[in-house]
């Protein structure tokens, strides 16, 4: 696994993979389906179930990019206004 502490490259990128894997799909449906083989339908529905797995992947790896960004800005947020209070908190 690589690792990538740019988030808005890593978001860049994981979009980019997303487009791909559209465009393999519209591919898939517009192949040509009148064969009637079962072998080859398997074949489809075999590479469909991997490319929408694969899709609905990235979609959540996106979003958990985005709630680690988030996350990352409150806790940053926070220390900074411990730094900037005048007094330490008082806890009686």
């Amino acid at each position: 696994m690589r690792k990538c502490l740019d988030s808005n490259n890593n978001i860049a990128e994981l979009e980019k993979r997303i487009q791909e894997i559209l465009k393999k799909l519209e591919e898939l449906n517009k192949a040509d389906t009148n064969d009637k083989n079962p072998k080859d339908f398997e074949e489809i529905e075999k590479s469909l179930h991997s490319l929408t797995r694969t899709l609905g992947d990235l979609y959540a790896a996106i979003r958990l990019q985005k709630a680690l960004d988030a996350s990352k800005e409150e806790a940053t947020k926070a220390a900074k206004a411990v730094k900037i209070r005048p007094t330490p908190f008082l806890t009686i």
